[in-house]
């Protein structure tokens, strides 16, 4: 992570700050969820760009125990442990950033494995213009279907014409790739429009909808 940040010319203090947060998400995966994950998806650091920001998952299997309030972020003041989310908090306010936790699905695993991630976003800074060449609306349409068929959601059905790709990933989730962008309409979310180049994140979206839309 340090590496990445450094490349993208992200200054060293938020560099410092994102390897904590970063750890401290990671430890709390395995000293609290790993004798109760799946064997078979051992937790994952998944990070990618969205926009001017970095964002940063971690993933584990362990069951959902629901999202965390933000009052419960800080622990009793004589408690000798539990201040690691606080921390996350206080260092992704500092830099503008947001955190929290939501379900999905793995990626690394043989086969997708229900889970949560507990992420973090950070700004980023754009010393020189950066051109993000966009796929056209078809082809943006077809890796966004391998992705999510990739994570479990089948099957994803596709149609394609009058410049567009539709894609049905249950009665309840569709989204639409036009050369505008991504349109992507769930009932957790709305109406949500997002740029051609953004499939991870439309991807991310759509997966975590489905996984609330299972558990109901």
């Amino acid at each position: 992570m340090r590496a990445v940040l450094r490349a993208m010319a992200v200054p060293e203090g938020v560099v410092g700050d994102a390897v904590t947060i970063v750890s401290e998400l990671a430890a709390n995966a395995f000293v609290h969820g790993f004798d109760d994950q799946s064997p078979d998806a051992p937790p994952e650091l998944v990070m990618y760009r969205r926009d001017v920001e970095i964002v940063t998952k971690v993933f584990d299997s362990a069951p959902w125990i629901g999202r965390l309030p933000r009052r419960c972020v800080r622990p009793d003041l004589y408690a000798e442990s539990g201040r690691g989310l606080e921390m996350v908090n206080a260092l992704t306010a500092e830099h503008g950033g947001s955190w929290g936790v939501h379900r999905t699905r793995s990626r690394l695993s043989a086969a997708a494995v229900s889970g949560k991630v507990a992420y973090f976003a950070l700004p980023i800074p754009e010393p020189h213009p950066v051109v993000r060449s966009a796929p056209d609306c078809r082809t943006a349409g077809r890796v966004l279907e391998a992705a999510l068929m990739a994570r479990g959601l089948k099957p994803v059905h596709r149609c394609e014409g009058l410049g567009m790709a539709v894609l049905s990933v249950r009665p309840e989730i569709t989204v639409f790739a036009r050369q505008g962008g991504f349109s992507l309409t769930t009932p957790l979310t709305g109406t949500v429009r997002y740029p051609l180049a953004e499939v991870v994140e439309v991807s991310e979206v759509v997966v975590w909808c489905n996984e609330e839309l299972d558990a109901g």
